[in-house]
């Protein structure tokens, strides 16, 4: 299934993001990044699913990291919130009020 039969956003040029990460390829980081990894898309599904009802919010950005992970970072009241997803868990990090820090692993 592609990307845009597999996830719903409001904001379509989220899903344009998205869909252009996807297509990066390995060695897209001046040589060193790697392309999406699957596992790391079907921990995002899962997560959109059960948290956000299936539907990406607006106001998500999204990034690949070099290690081929997707990333995506948002506010939510005052807090700013990173997540990374891995094959099976994800790895969080949330600043609150620019001054308290909290990062973690969620097993996912």
């Amino acid at each position: 299934m592609n990307i845009r039969e597999r996830f719903e956003f409001e904001c379509v040029e989220s899903l344009n993001r998205l869909v252009s990460l996807s297509e990066l390829q390995d060695g897209w980081d001046c040589g060193e990044g790697f392309a999406l990894c699957s596992e790391s898309l079907d921990c995002f599904e899962r997560f959109v699913n059960s948290y956000w009802n299936e539907k990406v919010p607006e106001d998500v950005s999204l990034f690949l990291t070099s290690s081929g992970n997707l990333e995506i970072q948002w506010d939510e009241g005052n807090l700013e919130i990173d997540f990374e997803f891995f094959d099976n868990h994800i790895e969080y990090f949330i600043l609150m009020e620019g001054v308290f820090e909290i990062e973690g692993t969620i097993s996912y």
